[in-house]
């Protein structure tokens, strides 16, 4: 082994590849079967289109007499409950959080009864706009789910199984430089992509909406308790113009369908699809059978 080893070191370049001409037809028809394979591969992998949407985030707009307010009473609202620091920015950060988060999408899944077309759908019938759905994993006539028992120990689908395969199709993507968002949502229906995405910028700005609207009514119902305690006419003067700010978010906020994102470029019908590449994976498989090939020779040539 070791003599074979120093004469492959001292050996030209040109009788190391000749094993690789002296096969190339085999070397050929190898590729040439990868490469109907690739094709059959490729074709048969369902269509999966993508919708966007482009969004600017209303974040701090309910705040801004909040904030005016904050700068002169320094940290006194603070013990009142009230919190009047850097809410835009926190609530920017929040509701792209929130937009990410387990308990928001099983709420947002559960609500629009999306388990189905999540888990058993493989592919979409272009003329009679249905999708197609597994016949071993979900029964259609019979309304359940007929699929063995998964990873996570289930015949229907758990929590953790309905997030991950949402979180697949979502994408989040924030412009740190346009302070804009961007969010996607892939589907083999071109209409469901479109469909979902509306309704998740819908609920997440109802989400962020009540969350807001339950802090302030909170705010003031706290507020009205310090006022009647405080025996001070000065303190009683700060808190009432705390109410009265609370109050007016309260009312902005109740005003504002899109309260927590506003939408610059609505979800689209995508007419194309996004996926699969079938022409980058076609030359992917041909090139890895003509590249095995070569190696295979090769090796056997010269050990």
């Amino acid at each position: 082994m070791q003599h074979k080893s120093l004469d492959l070191q001292n050996i030209s370049l040109a009788e190391f590849i000749a094993p690789v001409f002296k096969n190339k037809y085999k070397i050929l028809l190898v590729s040439f079967v990868f490469s109907v394979f690739s094709v059959f591969y490729a074709l048969s992998l369902p269509n999966i289109y993508k919708s966007e949407t482009l969004l600017v985030p209303n974040s701090g707009q309910a705040e801004g007499g909040m904030a005016k307010l904050a700068s002169s009473l320094g940290g006194l609202a603070s013990l009142t409950g009230v919190n009047l620091g850097d809410a835009g920015a926190n609530e920017l950060l929040i509701t792209i959080e929130t937009l990410k988060s387990r308990n928001f999408i099983l709420d947002f899944i559960n609500e629009n009864n999306l388990e189905v077309p999540l888990i058993a759908a493989v592919g979409w019938d272009k003329a009679s706009n249905d999708l197609i759905l597994d016949p071993e994993v979900y029964s259609y006539e019979e309304k359940k789910w007929v699929r063995g028992p998964t990873k996570w120990g289930k015949v229907e689908p758990s929590e953790q199984e309905l997030y991950e395969r949402f979180m697949e199709r979502l994408s989040v993507n924030f412009i740190e430089d346009k302070s804009m968002l961007s969010l996607s949502m892939k589907h083999y229906s071109p209409n469901l992509s479109k469909e979902w995405l509306e309704l998740y910028v819908a609920r997440i700005n109802t989400w962020m909406r009540n969350k807001k609207l339950m802090e302030a009514e909170k705010s003031i119902l706290s507020l009205e308790s310090i006022i009647q305690d405080t025996k001070l006419s000065n303190a009683k003067s700060v808190f009432s113009s705390l109410m009265e700010e609370q109050i007016q978010s309260k009312m902005l906020v109740m005003s504002k369908t899109d309260y927590a994102l506003q939408i610059i470029d609505p979800p689209y019908l995508p007419e194309l699809k996004s996926e699969p590449k079938r022409a980058l994976i076609c030359i992917f498989i041909t090139f890895l059978g003509g590249f095995l090939s070569v190696v295979f020779y090769l090796v056997r040539a010269h050990t």
